[in-house]
């Protein structure tokens, strides 16, 4: 995992803000979900940056926050931030054997496009969502400037397998979008 940059810097402990963690906390405000005691997933957390900037802005607290995380040192790394529901797993259909609890709110941040398999992704999530539920979703714009640069191995399979536009997003969830800019936060109706 070393050899990916992005995990080197889960590694150390960055101490600023990526533009998909801004965006979550920007439209969190601007649409105001709600987060006061809510039940938090966060699926490939990578480090603590996601759970470091809800605390700094809304006070989430670590015993209602659950990541999934393959990487060992990033888990490391999240336990010394006292997060404690920690499942040490890669996430598809058969993570519902383990996790058995609901939550409010699932954060997929820069993560739909490292999967093979979007529409079983998508069928497990719902299966952990409560009744009143919100889905944060950030991607990469499959029309961002660096996608023919050649140059960019991270952007190819076997890292990224799939690209996302607006388009997307509009066509397979426009029922239940609330906000989608160069971000896409979805919240499912009561």
């Amino acid at each position: 995992n070393e050899k990916i940059w992005a995990y080197k810097e889960f590694h150390i402990w960055r101490s600023y803000y990526p533009e998909w963690t801004k965006a979550m906390i920007k439209v969190i405000k601007k649409i105001k979900i709600k987060t006061d005691n809510k039940d938090i997933l966060e699926i490939w957390a990578g480090d603590w940056i996601n759970f470091k900037a809800l605390k700094k802005c809304f006070g989430i607290k670590p015993n209602n926050y659950t990541i999934i995380e393959l990487d060992t040192n990033s888990i490391d790394n999240c336990k010394k931030l006292w997060i404690i529901n920690i499942y040490n797993e890669y996430f598809n259909k058969w993570i519902l054997d383990k996790i058995k609890n609901k939550y409010d709110i699932i954060i997929i941040t820069e993560v739909l496009e490292h999967q093979i398999n979007p529409k079983e992704f998508f069928e497990t999530i719902y299966q952990l969502l409560n009744k009143n539920w919100t889905i944060i979703i950030t991607v990469p714009n499959r029309h961002r400037f660096f996608i023919n640069n050649r140059s960019l191995d991270w952007d190819i399979p076997p890292h990224h397998f799939l690209r996302f536009s607006k388009k997307f997003f509009i066509k397979n969830f426009w029922k239940n979008i609330i906000y989608i800019k160069d971000y896409v936060f979805k919240k499912g109706l009561e």
